[in-house]
């Protein structure tokens, strides 16, 4: 028990592993933090991107339906109106 309470007292350690352990702390912590930062805000920007992506072709390809179903529905709508006004009462 009494090694363990050595090593973790830093009063104790060398120059070196001082220097070390400070240079590890400064440069990987804020270099974890910007990693994560960045990872978060390119996913946030890609899912915006794919979204919008969608919904343009979503909308495209709606158009495209409307284009083609609504001339069927307007000659239904004719052949209803001819039928209905040809049969007698």
């Amino acid at each position: 028990m009494e090694s363990s309470k050595k090593r973790l007292n830093l009063k104790n350690w060398a120059l070196r592993p001082k220097l070390i352990t400070a240079f590890i702390i400064v440069l990987l912590v804020p270099s974890l933090l910007i990693g994560g930062i960045s990872y978060v805000v390119a996913k946030n920007v890609l899912e915006n991107q794919i979204l919008n992506t969608a919904k343009g072709e979503v909308s495209q390809v709606n158009q495209k339906i409307n284009s083609i179903i609504q001339p069927k529905m307007d000659e239904l709508d004719y052949f209803t109106k001819t039928i209905n006004d040809s049969l007698p009462l």
